[in-house]
């Protein structure tokens, strides 16, 4: 009997466990989970030729979406053998549709795992082999020696050098700079350990996440066992399509050259970070030489995708060094498990929740916004799969207190105020995490922002998948005049930097304009909102890339909320200056999260390196723009020039004050008093 499952979201990168539903029952019984992207046919030749008893074997195919030919074609395969299929609504990579499939065999009731790729070429003996083996040794990671169609043994265990960061054969003699590795091309092991290593991370999409996996694997004691005695054949990248003679695919040689350095960003300590990075170019081009120099003779695509590969990933590792607290190595190498960040019991229990809303003098926005979350807390406190009881808490910025007057008005269904008489938005966000107690989790919303239908199911369902520290959610711009030309063509109110972020990706900031906490995490690592950045903007830029540094932080593409930009706000003045305080609020951000002078120094050296050159950009485009009358490069050109200018004047501590209150604020129930939020990072970041 088949079974379709489509899943709304990816789970979280190399973490799981219990949250994931790894755990399987009957350890005899084994999910084989094949991955498929454009592969059915082999899937058919290889997979469907096997005679694997029904009594202890399951295949679970996993589609990651291709078009829909490709979906209609590996279902009939599924279903002509009678496999359990999962149909993900887009390509996640390796790492993310094994997860799938792995987690869908542990609640079909298996106990073992075995992942099996569909250019492998195995037979039921030795898939039972690796079974028995798995049954007997519940720590152990189990795969046999592969071999391609030509007799080559392209496997007989692997190793990796921790010193720079080359993946090899295994060696007779023993180095204590080396660490063996298992690849995933067919490889065992039980549910439970599967569980406690943490599932495969899902940051890599391809290659490499095996390596991380061992490596991670060997951190909790589990063994690595290479069966000597048992083979398959592997065309290696035979799923890469048509190759010439050695030659890889593109992104073969992107994904290796990336990873390699993502790997080491994500588990190893600054100073082999540092060295891996200097060993980059070498080892780019020995990956690119995998598939021999004729391949270049032929088309330039093969090293552009290298050097582009080599380029992401000196960025992710260059992160990790100037920002990154150094993980503490294990057993010497450096590479980790990912700990768990929530508590696995709080999934079955019901948690608390709590709605934020800073405001000052925004009667009318508020007023709006309170009876639509009151709507949704009660929606969710209904819903079973939320498990939650929700309140609402107003901060009101007001010493006056007209925003807490307007909630004692409406009197709605759990919704209470506080007032924080201390100016600033990082003061009224302080207040909120110290008056949420004593909620598990606490949600900010912005009170001029507007929740769409499901908004806060999202962000919960997305929290309670791996218990992440924060998720954040996206913001859609709505405008109540529309906008001039200039302000269309110069894209201000643009966020793309999000369009193609999946459900579950780990993020690096984000805003407190559509943001969820959990608030055991935040507490525990201490972190609250700068006060420093309350009337400049930049202090929910701060926090939040604290948060991401410190532990994860994801994001939702389903919890959305509306923004309606007012008029004011379209104008070219106030756009321009926006401008310039992104750039300011760039550098000071970068600036507070370092420690000690040479830090950063640094962090203003790379400031200015980044803004100058924007500078000159600017100007150069501007300058075209108003020589041909384009709107467009006008108004881009004067974005980039201010931008550049910000952060060269951040670096050297300049300020930009641009919701500084006037001396006496009116106690006014208008909106006429200029807000006091830091509304830079939510329409920057969001």
């Amino acid at each position: 009997m088949t079974r379709t499952t489509r899943l709304a979201r990816a789970r979280a990168p190399g973490e799981g466990g219990d949250r994931a539903g790894f755990r399987g029952g009957d350890s005899a019984l084994v999910g084989v989970v094949v991955v498929n992207f454009g592969s059915h046919s082999l899937i058919e030749a290889n997979v469907g030729g096997l005679d694997l008893d029904r009594s202890h074997f399951r295949v679970v195919v996993v589609d990651n979406y291709l078009d829909e030919a490709e979906r209609v074609s590996v279902r009939q395969v599924a279903e002509a053998h009678g496999w359990e299929w999962l149909l993900l609504p887009d390509n996640r990579g390796f790492g993310a549709a094994a997860n799938a499939g792995a987690r869908h065999a542990a609640e079909i009731g298996c106990g073992t795992l075995l992942f099996l790729n569909p250019d492998a070429i195995a037979s039921a003996l030795v898939l039972d082999e690796l079974r028995q083996h798995a049954v007997r040794e519940p720590r152990s990671m189990i795969t046999p020696r592969l071999r391609s169609p030509m007799r080559n043994t392209l496997n007989s265990g692997s190793v990796l050098d921790l010193r720079t960061g080359r993946v090899g054969k295994a060696r007779a003699e023993s180095d204590a700079h080396l660490r063996p590795w298992l690849p995933a091309t067919c490889l065992a092991l039980r549910t439970d350990l599967f569980a406690d290593i943490g599932g495969f991370d899902e940051t890599y999409f391809m290659y490499w996440e095996d390596v991380d996996l061992s490596l991670r694997a060997i951190a909790v004691d589990a063994r690595l066992v290479v069966r000597e005695d048992l083979e398959i054949v592997h065309d290696s990248g035979g799923t890469q399509g048509p190759r010439r003679g050695h030659a890889k695919s593109p992104l073969y040689y992107r994904y290796n050259c990336r990873n390699r350095l993502v790997f080491a960003a994500h588990r190893l300590p600054r100073g082999t970070v540092l060295r891996w990075m200097a060993f980059a170019p070498s080892e780019s081009w020995r990956i690119l030489m995998q598939g021999g120099r004729r391949q270049l003779i032929h088309s330039p695509r093969p090293l552009l995708a290298a050097v582009a590969g080599s380029v992401a990933g000196l960025m992710v590792a260059g992160k990790a060094v100037l920002g990154r607290r150094p993980a503490p190595p294990v057993d010497g190498a450096g590479a980790r498990p990912i700990e768990p960040k929530g508590e696995p019991e709080r999934i079955a229990e019901r948690v608390r929740v709590t709605v934020a809303v800073a405001t000052f003098h925004r009667r009318d926005h508020l007023a709006a916004l309170l009876p639509l979350l009151s709507e949704q807390a009660q929606q969710v406190s209904a819903d079973p799969d939320c498990a939650a009881h929700v309140d609402i808490l107003v901060v009101d910025n007001d010493p006056a207190g007209s925003g807490a007057d307007l909630v004692s008005e409406l009197a709605l269904p759990a919704t209470r105020s506080v007032v924080e008489p201390a100016p600033g938005i990082s003061a009224a966000r302080n207040r909120a995490l110290t008056d949420a107690d004593p909620a598990d989790v606490l949600v900010f919303i912005d009170d001029d922002e507007q929740p769409t239908s499901g908004w806060l199911k999202s962000l919960l369902l997305t929290w309670r998948s791996d218990h992440p520290a924060a998720v954040v959610g996206p913001v859609e711009t709505l405008f109540a005049v529309a906008p001039e030309p200039w302000v269309i063509a110069g894209e201000f109110f643009a966020r793309r930097s999000r369009a193609e972020t999946r459900t579950g990706e780990a993020i690096a900031r984000g805003a407190t304009n559509n943001l969820l906490l959990d608030l055991r995490q935040i507490n525990t690592m201490g972190l609250r909102f700068d006060e420093r950045f309350g009337i400049s903007g930049g202090g929910d830029t701060q926090f939040t890339t604290r948060v991401a540094r410190e532990a994860r932080m994801v994001w939702c593409r389903e919890a959305v909320v509306t923004e309606l930009v007012p008029a004011e706000r379209t104008t070219r003045h106030w756009l321009l200056s926006r401008a310039f305080s992104y750039g300011t609020t760039d550098s000071r951000v970068a600036l507070s999260l370092t420690s000690g002078f040479a830090q950063r120094c640094a962090a203003a050296m790379w400031c200015c390196a980044v803004g100058l050159p924007r500078i000159a950009v600017g100007a150069t485009r501007w300058l075209v723009g108003t020589v041909t009358r384009s709107d467009r490069q006008h108004a881009l050109g004067l974005q980039t020039l201010l931008r550049g200018a910000g952060l060269v004047a951040g670096a050297f501590g300049y300020s930009y004050h641009r919701y500084r209150r006037p001396a006496a604020a009116p106690s006014s129930t208008g909106d006429e008093s200029p807000p006091a939020h830091d509304r830079i990072d939510n329409e920057l970041y969001a």
